[in-house]
């Protein structure tokens, strides 16, 4: 057994399907149907069901799949704790975000920088934009990861991507019977919007694109965080606009669909923010990382 045939079930197992779980993990299909062939044959085992769309987790694949997870998770952990014990931990880098950015693409980028660099360590810590921005410049923090610009003098600001932005909406909702919405189609129902303490806000950006397609919204709530906004949405008739990767979030009644200004996706920023002047070769290698520099 293989930790490669491993790692190819546990892909195509999560994943459902032979393609996406060879896309996850950057090989082509057929080497990674073969390994988890190879691996069902030596266990005597049938690990997955094949059907025409999917692939489903046998009984035996089940209990495999939960086993060989642990042992990644022990695997991985015995790796760092190899490393750092010829080569020490250097000072933490500080990170400050939202629960909601964390569940996008920077959960990635953290991982794939203690992947390349076991020798940093990093805490985590959630907190909103405005509280970020201080603790930034009052040096508590070294990063931070927001999705709307801040001006404040002092703090260097880095675009890392683009994301789409998609309606969250109660599944019994009218609009929730269409495939995707434009931003003019939201017009006849309020918003549910999250606060900002800086301007321009998330909650700014959004009301502008209204105005772009046409209407000023009614605004129905104004909760603290992205994640508030869709489970509020999740039990009324309001909508709310959040990034799409906050579809990782599953609510009861809820549901997501992509949004469109004139045929066009729609999407918002997520910025790497740290202190002008901040030459820490563990920030520029974070840097890097959520850049695709290195």
């Amino acid at each position: 057994m293989k930790l490669s045939q491993i790692e190819c079930f546990i892909a195509v197992a999560r994943a459902g399907h032979f393609g996406r779980g060879a896309e996850s993990i950057h090989r082509s299909q057929p080497p990674v149907s073969r390994q988890i062939r190879l691996l069902e044959e030596e266990l005597g085992v049938e690990l997955l069901a094949r059907k025409p769309t999917c692939v489903e987790l046998t009984v035996a694949g089940k209990a495999f799949l939960l086993e060989v997870e642990q042992g990644i998770r022990h695997l991985a952990n015995g790796v760092r704790a190899a490393q750092n014990a010829v080569r020490p931990r250097t000072a933490k880098l500080r990170i400050a975000t939202t629960p909601s950015v964390m569940l996008g693409i920077f959960s990635a980028v953290l991982a794939k920088f203690q992947r390349r660099y076991p020798e940093y360590g990093f805490d985590l810590i959630s907190a909103d934009k405005s509280s970020q921005v201080s603790m930034l410049l009052e040096g508590k923090i070294d990063v931070a990861v927001v999705r709307s610009l801040t001006h404040a003098q002092g703090i260097s600001a880095i675009r890392l991507i683009n994301e789409p932005i998609a309606a969250a909406l109660n599944s019994d909702h009218p609009l929730a019977t269409r495939s995707q919405l434009e931003v003019k189609d939201l017009s006849p129902f309020p918003l549910i919007i999250y606060t900002g303490r800086f301007s321009p806000s998330v909650a700014d950006q959004l009301i502008e694109l209204c105005r772009k397609a046409g209407f000023i919204p009614e605004v129905q709530a104004e909760v603290a965080d992205m994640q508030s906004a869709a489970f509020m949405a999740s039990l009324s008739s309001g909508i709310a606009l959040v990034a799409a990767s906050l579809q990782n979030m599953i609510t009861p009644n809820l549901v997501y669909r992509p949004v469109l200004l004139d045929a066009e996706p729609v999407t918002m920023p997520l910025y790497l923010l740290h202190r002008e002047g901040d030459k820490a070769k563990s920030l520029h290698d974070l840097i890097a990382c959520a850049t695709g520099d290195d």
